[in-house]
């Protein structure tokens, strides 16, 4: 009999694992605390990496891959460090796995991705169903509770519904997301040839970080139409814009609880934080569409101690939510997800017993998920640093490692041959 897998949330790494089941001939069940359908215009964009992509080509069908890609926007050259008067520091191009070309990265729409893998588990989730707990009344079954009474019987219940997952808080109470204590105001400038000359070609064909002298940090990225494909064909889920997100210590936005500010009042927060910046950085600012103004506080999990493999497990956000400022969150998902579907594929298949797949699952993903939490953590805090001379040895040393690049390689592209191999 096959494997009866539900699954609480569909979000990017849920619906990944589902379509990655569905494949393998296991009908997943997916519960969605909220509704099916979901407002495309406030969506940000996602950067899909090497790692992601591969995930993905794994567990899609070719149809929906194909489609994915025609959603996908043109991928950035590369990511420049700069100074905050825009002096070039290091340029790290991106990677393109000669092996393996569907592994180029792919920005994209986060909710116009959600829309695209829902395709064709329409029959497989149930939405407006919020999880609250489970029980296992036998060794051989796990029971997962809703918050309207009713109940779902499976083999196995994965926890992929975000930060604040219950089916983590029950499975291991002791395990903790807090608050960074740093964050940032993010928005969107909106594309027409005008704003595309005034903005200028280097700055719309990659992804830029800019290093101030300290306490501060401004990331900027396009999200532009892939030129290979001609219209109608590349349908992205959001207008062309550049991203921009200007990032520091709480204490210096006033906070970012913007539940009491209006998108004008983070419009001039964000102005004075790049006061004396270069005027680029400053237009871009005033440039924004201010119903897109956010204010983002960024959270991280603690590592977790390893556990009894059983028949619940946790991926994504779930178990080991990380700052987004290198892009690994949606990424590490995703490959959770390809890693947990081999190894339930293999316990179909009767290659393995159900608990030591799980316990293989977690402890791989322990290990590459709690590493990316603790990169992207030290990264938050690079940046939002108010010490001097440490933001100062950095520069210095993105300067040396720009000239050698091997150097340069092998400092930023260790996190991505280490998720890689471990998954």
């Amino acid at each position: 009999m096959s494997l009866r897998v539900l699954i609480s949330g569909a979000g990017l790494g849920g619906l990944t694992l589902a379509h990655g089941l569905r494949a393998a001939g296991i009908e997943p069940l997916l519960f969605e605390r909220g509704p099916r359908d979901v407002d495309l215009s406030g969506s940000f964009r996602i950067h899909i990496d090497g790692n992601g992509s591969r995930a993905l080509h794994a567990c899609l069908p070719a149809a929906l891959w194909h489609r994915f890609e025609q959603h996908s926007a043109a991928s950035p050259r590369g990511i420049e460090f700069v100074t905050e008067r825009l002096r070039h520091l290091a340029f790290i191009a991106e990677a393109q796995p000669p092996n393996a070309p569907f592994a180029h990265s792919h920005p994209i729409s986060r909710s116009g991705l959600r829309q695209l893998l829902l395709e064709g588990l329409e029959d497989a989730i149930r939405f407006d169903q919020r999880v609250v707990g489970y029980e296992q009344p036998s060794a051989n079954e796990v029971v997962v509770r809703f918050a309207d009474g009713s109940t779902a019987s499976g083999d196995v219940l994965v926890g992929a519904d975000g930060s604040a997952s219950p089916i983590r808080k029950q499975l291991l109470p002791d395990a903790r997301v807090v608050d960074t204590g740093v964050g940032g105001i993010a928005g969107k400038v909106y594309l027409n040839d005008a704003v595309r000359e005034a903005i200028g070609r280097r700055w719309l064909s990659q992804m830029t970080m800019v290093l101030p002298a300290r306490g501060m940090a401004f990331f900027m990225a396009p999200f532009l139409r892939r030129p290979d494909l001609p219209e109608p064909e590349a349908q992205l889920d959001m207008p062309e814009h550049l991203f921009w997100v200007v990032i520091g210590r709480a204490e210096a936005f006033g906070g970012f609880d913007d539940s009491e500010r209006s998108h004008a009042q983070l419009q001039q927060q964000a102005l004075r934080m790049v006061s004396g910046w270069h005027p680029l950085l400053g237009d871009l600012v005033r440039r924004a569409a201010t119903e897109t103004l956010i204010g983002v506080p960024l959270y991280t999990a603690e590592s977790v101690a390893a556990w009894q493999p059983g028949r619940v497990t946790l991926l994504g956000d779930a178990i080991h939510t990380m700052t987004p400022l290198q892009g690994l969150g949606g990424n590490t998902a995703l490959v959770d997800a390809a890693n947990l579907c081999q190894r339930l594929i293999e316990v179909e298949r009767g290659r393995a017993e159900l608990r030591e797949a799980i316990g293989r699952y977690e402890a791989s993903m322990r290990g590459y998920g709690f590493e990316a939490v603790q990169r992207s953590l030290q990264v938050s805090n690079s940046v939002a640093s108010t010490n001097a001379f440490g933001r100062l040895a950095f520069r210095g040393v993105l300067s040396a490692v720009d000239r050698v690049p091997a150097l340069r390689d092998a400092m930023f592209r260790r996190q991505e041959m280490e998720i890689a191999r471990a998954a």
